[in-house]
């Protein structure tokens, strides 16, 4: 589990959003959760070539884990 993860409050909705690097050679992606959806969905209108937004949404760690399961082909940190 990443420190991220480790801030999930089980029952609580809260704004994320999954992403990885366009140009990724690898499998990994990202979770971003509160008040890093924010910062990252900035970065990636400047930086449209680093950001591939795969999904956002508002949930609880149940609806996060739910859509990872969706994009099974990355392993998320």
């Amino acid at each position: 589990m990443t420190n991220k993860e480790a801030h999930i409050d089980e029952g609580a909705k809260q704004k994320f959003l999954l992403y990885t690097n366009p140009n990724n050679v690898t499998n990994m992606a990202y979770l971003a959760t509160g008040r890093d959806v924010a910062d990252v969905l900035r970065k990636a209108r400047i930086y449209t070539d680093s950001y591939e937004i795969l999904y956002q949404g508002r949930g609880d760690e149940t609806d996060i884990n739910k859509a990872k399961e969706t994009f099974s082909y990355y392993k998320f940190r």
